[in-house]
């Protein structure tokens, strides 16, 4: 969908940005030859960030193929992404609704 490699280019600068400015960018190692993005479950990407990537991805691809893509992009359901962070999330509440039952059973216990 981008246009050539200067397309390419602005697409993943204003992706990168926004994973920078959300504070999901990290370094693989001490010398920085490689980097990860890496979002936890309850973060969410910066509004300064979402701007980037929009015009980032409006520069690669033109306003067409920036529409196409979001479009695309809804219409694929739900992604990777947000199942993981759910199911994620859904572990943590079991965990910490665990940690107070059992909270429960040794104060219940003590009297």
């Amino acid at each position: 969908m981008c246009k050539g490699k200067k397309g390419i280019e602005s697409y993943m600068k204003g992706f990168a940005l926004a994973g920078i400015k959300s504070g999901w960018l990290y370094t693989i190692s001490d010398r920085q030859e490689g980097y990860l993005m890496i979002s936890e479950p309850a973060s969410k990407v910066s509004f300064s960030g979402m701007m980037d990537l929009i015009i980032g991805s409006i520069k690669g691809m033109g306003i067409r193929g920036a529409i196409q893509f979001i479009k695309d992009m809804k219409s694929s359901g739900e992604s990777l992404e947000s199942r993981l962070k759910k199911e994620s999330l859904s572990s943590s509440q079991q965990q910490l609704q665990s940690s107070r039952m059992l909270h429960l059973v040794t104060i219940k216990g003590l009297k």
